[in-house]
């Protein structure tokens, strides 16, 4: 490791009146504005807001207005509302309504927070602007974001310890001073809580400002009077409250100096209102309490308002006149506010506003530090500085909160502070802030030179509080992970203090070399090759020697040398370990073995029990020796050659093994004989009409045959073939199993017969021919026949295979049937007309026409059948529900008394339902009985 101590002395640029000119451009009261850039307070008459109490404002760097508010309107530089700028809740009677902060590290973004009035429900809230949007006038992009609710009306703003961040500090109803920390992250979700009960808060009216070195606060509280607090601008606490009055109080401001504070008091009942001035190096709190010092006051219609330090070190009096109209309008000016008494040179009339713009009671907040002189220097602990102003006389140096201990009146002053200080340089009148920054002196050490092992990683830490980092690759982490061999440094910085370690890393590699195959020998010799130099000279060896193997192991001449000659006590796999003293790591595997014979055994083999054995290139002689299953046999034709053949007696799995006479290794193979299952390939699982079936089938090795099992017998072309044929007696399912290899297939298969579908008509009104279709056959062509009445003549006529006419001599059924493929199919046709119905019959009983009979209606064709006859008077002489469909015909009698009725006409009415076209049928008519 090789350190090197760098301290510099930065001097850095002095920060002149920081932010000074932001703050050159006020609006305030009615229309009222004051530009302060060309040094002097210059009356204004283009503002746009007119409000009771507070504002605020903010300009650039260079003094140019950006933008203006009274916590409800924001108004761009050119005095109109920005597009998004409306309707910000803050409270038009607020005594400090809003207050505008641009955010820390950012060129654009601004933050406004505003204050409801009186305690109101909107409380505490902030909007932020974006100065690069609207051609670069700027917009609201976020609006009314609530902080907290109620609140009082008076914020403050204190530059933080790091001269970067502020505290934004605040009041709530219940006495707690809340403390929110404001950096580039925007504002924090969690305060600092300062609490000093009941009597803090008397009314929420009432300024809050702080003292330009951000350690004490002054709160006008009202009724309350005016107190003073002290403020830790590294925590945000508030302490120490002391009190300084208890009148009527509204405005109040720390001087340039800090040495006093000024506060506007008010008197509703005598209305009155005066100015008046402390002197906070008086002594104790009630010494301070009796420096009291009215500078000024009024009385009538005229009352101070809020104070304010101007660009010019002065500080400035909202003055409102209740009768104002036609009378001027001034802003209250104390031109010397660093001096004691009425010397501070008070003129109630200092500025005079321009026409038509007046002033409230109301001018802008700002935070603490916009108007110090801020000398910014930074060095290296245990280094010194020499502090000077040019523009300073008489010379008093003091610490920071202590202005009455002098330290020295020449106008160079060395310091060499422990830690960062805050010197103040005043004559009296003016004040200038000498911030000087103590770095610690740093160090840190990246360990001594060392090697590393391949594949481990070296973390170098250089972590020190406030510092950056510089590493020899130009990387900037506090951490640098070293993966390869070489010189590493860091240079590590805290302001003005540099230091630099480095530290040397080699990454050993080590390659052992040597035999890795030993055949019938116990020894070998290993060295130790390194690419990279290092202390692997000092490292061991060890091993591992096979599962269950031995331990003895020797290395000559011992463990940790490079090249040991290595014995090991049998055959097997050994791997072999060398670590260096570095953490460097390689492994070598050594087998030793006798070398074997290569062994051309078939692994497997299916329905073949005759085994070739082959055992090419032995180096020694040997002989073959088998196992096998329980109770099978294996016979080897020659077992002391190397190729030779074997017998097995069965399927199985065998282990053949070559055994060296020397040596002591044996040599083995296992050869599994398969017996593999033959496949049937048939697919077709049914035959139609066809008694036939190929039959189908793979098998690795020896045939045996086929078999079946069904419901007739069946014929096989040649049983014993893979490939035949089979054919069945009967229709019916069937089982064929195919045996082979001591495996066994089976394949289902059904034979069957389907009867064939006709397309023929059922009924054919008066007429005596039809046509009939075959839609549906399997097999050969089928035959046609019929059955008919003994009365009938039936002509069949075949159009083709499929097409049949039938024609009949006379009305009825026809039972016509299609027979193929061992089955038939039988349609029923019926020809028929309307009923012939005779009009005479003779029941005399001679043997001839004694019933009134009808052709044709029977039950064949009709399922109902009501008759009834009349006379010619219209009484009913005969009725029959089943007329004819059994047999029964009227035979001319009266049917309940079975007397004759006498010849003559009768009237007759036969209602039927024809069951063939599921019709009813009506027959009306006469009929004639001769005796």
């Amino acid at each position: 490791m090789k350190s090197y101590f760098l301290f510099f002395l930065f001097l850095l640029l002095s920060i002149k009146s920081r932010a000074q000119n932001e703050r050159n451009v006020w609006y305030f009261g009615y229309y009222a504005g004051v530009d302060f850039n060309s040094g002097t307070a210059v009356a204004l008459s283009n503002g746009a807001l007119a409000t009771a109490e507070g504002t605020s404002s903010i300009c650039d760097a260079n003094g140019n207005l950006l933008f203006y508010t009274d916590g409800i309107t924001v108004y761009n530089a050119n005095h109109i509302p920005m597009p998004s700028g409306t309707g910000l809740n803050g409270g038009v009677s607020t005594t400090q309504s809003a207050l505008i902060l641009k955010k820390p590290n950012s060129t654009n973004i601004y933050t406004i927070f505003t204050l409801d009035q009186v305690t109101g429900s909107n409380g505490f809230q902030y909007s932020e602007v974006d100065m690069s949007l609207n051609g670069g006038l700027g917009d609201v992009t976020t609006i009314n974001t609530l902080i907290y609710s109620p609140s009082c009306e008076r914020i403050s703003a204190v530059r933080h310890q790091n001269g970067i961040d502020y505290w934004i500090i605040t009041q709530d109803p219940l006495n707690d001073f809340r403390v929110y920390l404001y950096n580039s992250s925007g504002i924090s979700s969690t305060y600092v809580l300062s609490s000093f009960g009941s009597n803090t808060v008397i009314s929420p009216q009432g300024a809050l400002c702080a003292n330009k070195s951000g350690t004490k606060i002054a709160l006008a509280i009202g009724d309350g009077g005016i107190k003073i607090f002290d403020f830790d601008n590294t925590t945000g606490l508030i302490s120490n409250p002391i009190t300084l009055t208890s009148s009527t109080s509204y405005g109040v401001s720390f001087s340039p100096n800090e040495q006093f504070i000024y506060s506007t008091t008010f008197d509703l009942v005598l209305i009155t209102s005066t100015l008046t001035q402390y002197n906070l190096l008086a002594g104790s709190e009630m010494d301070i309490q009796n420096s009291e010092t009215i500078i000024h006051q009024a009385s009538g219609n005229f009352a101070h308002g809020l104070l304010q330090i101007g660009p010019d070190h002065k500080i400035y009096v909202a003055e409102h006149n209740y009768s104002f109209g036609n009378t001027p309008s001034f802003l209250g000016v104390i031109s010397n506010p660093n001096l004691p008494g009425i010397n501070c040179n008070f003129n109630v009339n200092g500025v005079q506003l321009a026409n038509t713009t007046y002033s409230n009671i109301g001018l802008p907040t700002y935070p603490n530090d916009y108007f110090v002189e801020t000398n910014l220097y930074t060095i290296c602990q245990g280094d010194s500085i020499e502090l000077s102003h040019p523009n300073f006389n008489i010379f008093n140096w003091a610490i920071e909160n202590n202005l009455s201990n002098i330290l020295s009146t020449d106008s160079i002053f060395t310091v060499s502070p422990d830690s960062t200080t805050t010197y103040i340089l005043h004559n009296g009148v003016d004040t200038v802030d000498f911030n000087v920054i103590v770095y610690n002196a740093i160090s840190v050490n990246l360990g001594t030179d060392t090697c590393l092992a391949p594949g481990n990683n070296l973390v170098l830490d250089a972590t020190q509080p406030n510092a950056t980092y510089l590493w020899q690759d130009g990387s900037n982490d506090s951490i640098f992970t070293v993966t390869a061999s070489g010189t590493y440094w860091v240079e590590i910085s805290n302001g003005p203090c540099i230091f630099i370690d480095s530290i040397s890393i080699q990454y050993e590699d080590i390659n052992i070399q040597g035999d890795t195959l030993i055949t019938c020998d116990s020894t070998v010799t290993l060295s130790l090759a390194n690419t990279n130099s290092g202390n692997s000279g000092m490292g061991e060896w060890t091993y591992v020697a096979p599962p269950g193997g031995p331990k003895n192991v020797i290395f000559d001449p011992s463990t940790n040398v490079t090249n040991p000659l290595i014995t090991v006590p049998e055959l097997g796999e050994y791997i072999f370990f060398y670590t260096s003293s570095c953490g460097a790591t390689d492994t070598h595997t050594v087998v030793f073995e006798s070398q074997p014979p290569t062994l051309n055994i078939n692994l497997t083999q299916a329905c073949d029990f005759n085994i070739n054995l082959i055992a090419s290139n032995p180096i020694q002689n040997g002989r073959w020796t088998a196992s096998g299953p329980t109770g099978e046999t294996i016979t080897i034709a020659n077992p002391n050659i190397p190729n030779t053949t074997a017998i097995v007696s069965n399927y199985g799995e065998y282990i053949f093994t070559y055994t060296y006479d020397f040596c002591e290794a044996s040599f083995s193979a296992t050869i599994d004989v398969l017996s593999i299952k033959p496949q049937i390939t048939n697919t077709q699982t049914q035959y139609i009409c066809d008694k036939t079936i190929p039959l189908s089938a793979i098998v690795p090795g020896h045939i045996k045959q086929w078999s079946v099992v069904g419901p007739s017998i069946v014929t096989f072309d040649d049983f014993q073939s893979a490939n035949t044929f089979a054919t069945v007696t009967d229709y019916g399912d069937y089982t064929f199993f195919f045996s082979g290899c001591g495996g066994i297939d089976t394949f289902n298969v059904s034979f069957i017969k389907n009867a064939p579908t006709l397309n023929a008509p059922t009924y054919i009104h008066c007429g005596t021919e039809a046509l009939v279709e075959v839609l549906y056959y399997e097999g050969n062509i089928g035959v046609w026949s019929y059955q008919a009445g003994s009365n009938k003549n039936i002509t069949l006529t075949e159009l083709d295979d499929h097409t049949l006419n039938i024609n009949s001599d006379a009305y009825g059924q026809v039972d016509l049937t299609y027979t193929t493929c061992d089955t038939s199919t039988t349609v029923n046709i019926v020809f028929m007309c309307e009923l012939e119905i005779p009009n005479v019959f003779t029941p005399n009983n001679d043997g001839l026409n004694n019933e009134f009979f009808i052709s044709r209606l029977t039950s064949t064709y009709y399922n109902y059948s009501k008759f009834v006859v009349y006379d010619r008077w219209g009484v009913e002489v005969y009725t029959n529900g089943r007329y004819g469909l059994e047999g029964s015909w009227w035979n001319g009698k009266m049917a309940k008394h079975g007397e004759d009725l006498p010849a003559g006409v009768y009237y007759y009415v036969l209602e039927l339902h024809n069951k063939i076209n599921d019709l009813d049928e009506t027959y009306k008519g006469s009929v004639h009985i001769f005796r």
